[in-house]
């Protein structure tokens, strides 16, 4: 993106769409530039919660482009299709509450100690456009 250093741009960042919903986060900045790691990159990682409970928090992955995974959530914690996902506030530069997706689907193995949850992204990453870097204060 055309904005850096100069602008107050830090690494870590949260990226975020036009409508709030995170969409990746500041991974190098330069004087006058800054590049981004959208969300659904590979090697994306953002920890999350189920939005509006104080547990199921896990880690966000990106799935090369095929949607987002959310990991290591303890297997005694309750967690359904449906239930809304967002940042865990938990991450340095990133603020708890940002939207990120909604559970698709939700793997439990008997005898592991954690669950992991398909997440669909509430946009899709093809169409960004606009995008805003959240700065600290």
């Amino acid at each position: 993106v055309n904005r850096g250093e100069q602008d107050r741009v830090h690494l870590h960042d949260p990226v975020i769409s036009g409508e709030g919903i995170l969409v990746g986060k500041v991974v190098s900045v330069e004087e006058r530039t800054a590049t981004i790691r959208l969300l659904s990159d590979g090697q994306s990682r953002v920890a999350g919660m189920v939005a509006g409970g104080e547990q199921s928090e896990g880690l966000i992955e990106g799935r090369h482009g095929i949607g987002l995974r959310m990991s290591l959530i303890p297997q005694n914690e309750d967690m359904f299709v449906g239930d809304m996902v967002v940042t865990s506030g938990l991450e340095e530069r990133m603020p708890r509450g940002l939207l990120i997706g909604k559970v698709a689907s939700i793997e439990k193995e008997p005898f592991q100690p954690f669950q992991q949850a398909q997440l669909d992204p509430i946009i899709s990453f093809d169409s960004l456009t606009f995008v805003q870097i959240l700065l600290s204060p």
